[in-house]
């Protein structure tokens, strides 16, 4: 996607330079056809999007966090595109207004989706989790053996799950049979 954009800013930059030192800007030409297939896409675009963040109201998957936020970039960049390229079509002035918005639109999708993929990085690699997630941990298992005491806990971020190492205190009296029962 990055890489789509930067070729997407690229030629947006060559329009903007070729229009503004020719004298002669390439405005673009009004398709209804055109408008029509992108605000249908844009529709689409929101009902998914209100439906996955429904099913994420009720259960967490990073998967359909990933179309969520697809469905979102989708929904504002396309929106963005339609109302850019409408003024750039309607108002010959305003040439630059569609390869200009096109630039901003995919300068948003870079950061955007470079945001999404910074955090799976630091899951995917094992960043530490956070100190509420342990505290959790520190509680559930102060409850589950009156005889055993927690001694450390560690857990690191494992995909979107976590991996959890304790290590625990056993009276010396206790048999390795009792201790593993």
């Amino acid at each position: 996607m990055v890489l789509a954009s930067i070729v997407f800013i690229q030629e947006s930059a060559r329009k903007l330079v070729d229009g503004f030192t020719s004298g002669e800007p390439e405005a673009p030409t009004l398709s209804t056809a055109a408008i029509v297939i992108v605000v249908s896409a844009v529709v689409v675009k929101i009902g998914l999007m209100v439906y996955s963040g429904w099913i994420l109201k009720s259960t967490f998957s990073a998967a359909v966090e990933a179309i969520h936020q697809d469905n979102l970039n989708d929904t504002i960049s396309n929106s963005f595109a339609v109302a850019a390229y409408v003024v750039a079509a309607v108002y010959s002035d305003a040439w630059y207004v569609d390869p200009a918005g096109a630039i901003l639109i995919f300068l948003y999708i870079m950061m955007s989706w470079g945001k999404m993929a910074w955090e799976q990085v630091t899951q995917l690699v094992g960043v530490c989790a956070s100190e509420d997630f342990v505290q959790e941990v520190k509680e559930l298992c102060s409850h589950h053996h009156p005889s055993m005491a927690l001694d450390i806990v560690r857990a690191y971020h494992f995909g979107s799950k976590y991996l959890v190492e304790l290590e625990v205190v056993v009276p010396a009296e206790m048999s390795v049979k009792a201790a593993h029962d």
